[in-house]
């Protein structure tokens, strides 16, 4: 092990910054505990000892300037947690009136509400009733009538008032336990080199996905599911990744167990379960192809 000054390696670094971190990001999508304090004990004891022990005997002679490049702005991560969020989709709807009833109606008795009950917005009419004494209403109810009269009538008179509601909808109320699904799938997922423990993490994965994606369409708008969207696109991408990391793994566990019974066919044998399980992609198939040959 090298003690002292570490060599600088730019090319490293670049690719450290670059692809090392759309990896990163990938894997960090997938399994919400890579890259975690302490996960490198548990996965590779051997190299994490190893990494801890070089860091603190070596030093890096780029450092300052690293550090001087980075922003010192801290920023605080926000989780975006679905369990007890409400929901809301934006619904428009459309109510046709007589533009001069309901300008008239807006103007001498807007306070009331008169203009929304005209139109059928009861809802706001109710409301504006309530609050009349705060003559609050009186206000909406000019600036309503102000908005109706730059509105183009058709040849009856009638003009079109589009209003947006707010309506509440509990369709991602099954999200949150959908991503504990794909969690607690991400680990045998992303570790094992057993066939169908990975054949049942994946479909488990691929079908908690898939319910997880129309939610996001649904709701383009929110901020919650803006978050949750980008997550899923990410594990989408994050799972090519880890299809050939678990081919790889396979075939060098079956090779080394052909190796021990000193039976080539053995070899021929896994092959023929990794490409009659059908769960590879084209891609996943030629790399199993490239490394049975």
């Amino acid at each position: 092990m090298k003690i002292g000054v570490r060599t600088p390696s730019l090319k490293k670094s670049f690719k450290a910054r670059t692809t090392g971190k759309i990896n990163r990001t990938l894997k960090r999508s997938v399994n919400p505990l890579y890259g975690k304090k302490g996960m490198g004990y548990i996965k590779n004891p051997e190299k994490a000892i190893y990494n801890k022990v070089y860091h603190k005997a070596t030093v890096d002679p780029l450092k300052p300037l690293k550090n001087g490049s980075r922003n010192n702005t801290k920023r605080t991560a926000s989780e975006s947690e679905l369990v007890g969020y409400s929901f809301y989709k934006i619904e428009t709807k459309e109510y046709i009136c007589n533009k001069l009833m309901y300008i008239l109606l807006a103007v001498f008795l807007g306070i009331f509400g008169a203009q929304y009950f005209y139109s059928g917005q009861k809802k706001k009419g109710f409301l504006s009733l309530c609050f009349f004494w705060t003559t609050v209403p009186f206000f909406v109810g000019l600036y309503c009538a102000l908005v109706a009269l730059f509105l183009k009538a058709d040849i009856n008179g009638n003009i079109k008032i589009i209003d947006k509601e707010k309506i509440k909808t509990d369709q991602l109320a099954g999200a949150s336990e959908a991503m504990k699904q794909i969690e607690k799938s991400s680990i045998p997922l992303m570790t094992t080199s057993d066939l169908e423990i990975y054949s049942d993490s994946l479909r488990n994965t691929l079908d908690n996905l898939s319910k997880l994606a129309p939610l996001c369409e649904a709701f383009p708008e929110n901020k919650e599911v803006r978050v949750l969207a980008e997550s899923v696109e990410g594990m989408y991408k994050g799972l090519e990744g880890e299809e050939s990391n678990f081919i790889k793994r396979y075939y060098s566990e079956q090779l080394e167990i052909s190796k021990r019974l000193d039976n080539p066919e053995y070899l021929e044998t896994s092959k023929q379960k990794l490409i009659d399980s059908g769960i590879f992609s084209d891609s996943g198939i030629e790399l199993i192809e490239l490394l049975y040959k």
